[in-house]
């Protein structure tokens, strides 16, 4: 019998993990990542109650004329940021993440992962992922950056680290147009601005991604 799934669903799960599920006892715990599947797979986030005021200089369009939403760099360290387009990169130089269907998934520099012995990868400790999918939509033709999972301390975004407070995260989050969200874990906040969730859990994970739509509802 033949089990048919939409990219969007595939790709949330393991973007929201940050792994293509070979995981290692490092991870998230799984209660965690549940918090931040349903929200993300809540289909009333998109609803005009949680649609913010955006700057139309945050949009730009595409070879088809397509509106794409683009979140401003911040003051951070990271080599990409969330929805940038990435078209022109070489990543040859980056260790590919294997597993991803529907996209792919890099480390950063520097991040190097263990090899098992059944020849599966095991996550550093402290690491940047980078998601690489077609955006605004999974027909689209060029290549964003969608997704961005932290677990490297000396990693900055927004001035923010894995060791910054709850109260710190909020006051700048704010700050930078962001709106709080809530959620059923205490340790896990999240902040929402346009299409770009914003998950943190101090000292262990941040979690940027941007939705990604299926209009076309592509299946594998």
């Amino acid at each position: 019998m033949k089990w048919y799934m939409t990219i969007e669903i595939i790709i949330m799960t393991i973007l929201l993990t940050g792994c293509s599920g070979n995981a290692n006892a490092k991870d998230v715990p799984a209660e965690i990542t549940s918090v931040e599947n349903k929200y993300l797979s809540d289909k009333s986030t998109d609803s005009a109650d949680n649609k913010q005021d955006v700057s139309q200089e945050t949009y730009s369009m595409d070879d088809k004329d397509e509106k794409i939403f683009i979140l401003e760099r911040p003051d951070t360290n990271l080599e990409f940021w969330i929805t940038e387009n990435v078209d022109t990169v070489d990543f040859s130089k980056y260790q590919e993440k294997y597993g991803m269907m529907g996209g792919t998934q890099y480390y950063g520099s520097g991040y190097v992962p263990s090899i098992d012995e059944e020849g599966n990868q095991l996550d550093p400790e402290a690491r940047v992922l980078y998601t690489v999918t077609s955006y605004p939509d999974f027909s689209s033709q060029t290549r964003h950056i969608t997704s961005i999972y932290i677990t490297d301390p000396s990693i900055n975004v927004y001035g923010l680290t894995l060791n910054s407070t709850k109260d710190a995260v909020k006051s700048v989050m704010e700050s930078n147009g962001f709106t709080y969200q809530d959620n059923d874990i205490s340790n896990v906040v999240l902040y929402v601005k346009d299409k770009v969730s914003f998950f943190f859990m101090e000292k262990s994970h941040i979690n940027i991604r941007v939705k990604v739509e299926n209009e076309n509802q592509l299946v594998f």
